[in-house]
């Protein structure tokens, strides 16, 4: 069975998302950095243009123009809506980290700090089950007879 790859990625569009991310990052420093002394309705302004620039500057669009340097032999499309909902959480959960970390007040303690500090726990030991290859039946085939998951360890 031919297992090769025939893919590739434009390098003009990695580049091109590479300094989009810089430029996204440092453009949301700048602002964030009036947000520690920033007062009501200027405080938010100064929190929703970070938001822009890091969540969606940043964070998004590298991502986005990465998965567009992508090259695959068959046709690939995104969802408007999927692509525009995944940019506002983006900024949203963005915009949240910075005005929280932006204020340096303590955070009022929730009860949902033990389920939340297992959450990095979980996804690790789970996705070292994923397989590297995962293509679908080439790596069924290769792992038949074996456990997918480790010997020992938690089981979820």
């Amino acid at each position: 069975m031919d297992m090769t790859h025939h893919y590739h990625f434009d390098p003009q569009l990695v580049a091109l998302s590479y300094a989009i991310s810089v430029f996204g990052a440092f453009t949301a420093l700048q602002l964030a950095i009036a947000i520690p002394t920033a007062k009501g309705s200027a405080l938010w302004g100064w929190v929703v243009g970070a938001a822009a620039a890091m969540g969606g500057g940043a964070i998004w669009s590298m991502h986005f123009i990465a998965m567009l340097a992508f090259r695959m032999p068959m046709r690939v499309s995104y969802d408007l809506g999927l692509t525009l909902a995944s940019l506002l959480l983006a900024m949203l959960v963005t915009g949240a980290g910075l005005f929280i970390v932006g204020r340096g007040e303590p955070l009022p303690r929730f009860d949902l700090h033990v389920p939340l500090l297992s959450l990095p726990r979980w996804f690790g030991t789970e996705t070292a089950n994923i397989p590297a290859n995962h293509t679908g039946r080439p790596t069924q085939r290769a792992c038949r007879g074996r456990s997918s998951r480790p010997a020992s360890g938690p089981r979820y």
